[in-house]
């Protein structure tokens, strides 16, 4: 039995699609959100990151 492990070009999930970076920087996860997320609120870093811990 031959399994396929090729994707349809043509599937797309239901739903929300979240382009991303992962890296591994120092034995820390790190994940850099490109597009497909809401711009959080705040004129600061730490307000955006409250907005999102708050919000999201």
């Amino acid at each position: 039995m031959k399994l396929n492990f090729d994707t349809p070009n043509d599937w797309r999930p239901d739903g929300l699609v979240i382009k991303c970076i992962d890296a591994h920087t120092e034995g820390e996860p790190l994940r850099v959100i490109l597009a497909g997320y809401p711009q959080p609120a705040g004129n600061t870093i730490l307000a955006r990151r409250r907005d999102l811990e708050t919000n999201y």
